[in-house]
């Protein structure tokens, strides 16, 4: 039940920055109310998987090595800021 709830609360995060690039640590930080520590990629990609999996499948979107952004249109076009 917890990652579902962290899940949901990863989106909601996400949803309130359309297209903004959040980073790994920033999204951990601001979700978990806690200091990213060691181990705290893992945990955050699971977290991430299951919010696309199970909530909002095309509409978090990696950038590779940097962090996470929504995107409120599934067109197929992504769009960041």
């Amino acid at each position: 039940m917890e990652k579902s709830r962290l899940a949901k609360e990863v989106i909601v995060y996400l949803r309130a920055r359309p297209g903004k690039i959040i980073s790994h640590r920033d999204l951990y930080e601001a979700v978990w109310k806690a200091p990213a520590m060691a181990g705290f990629l893992n945990t955050l990609r699971s977290t991430i998987s299951l919010a696309r999996l199970e909530l909002e499948p095309d509409r978090i979107h990696s950038v590779y090595g940097v962090g996470y952004f929504y995107t409120r249109s599934t067109n197929g076009k992504a769009s960041i800021s």
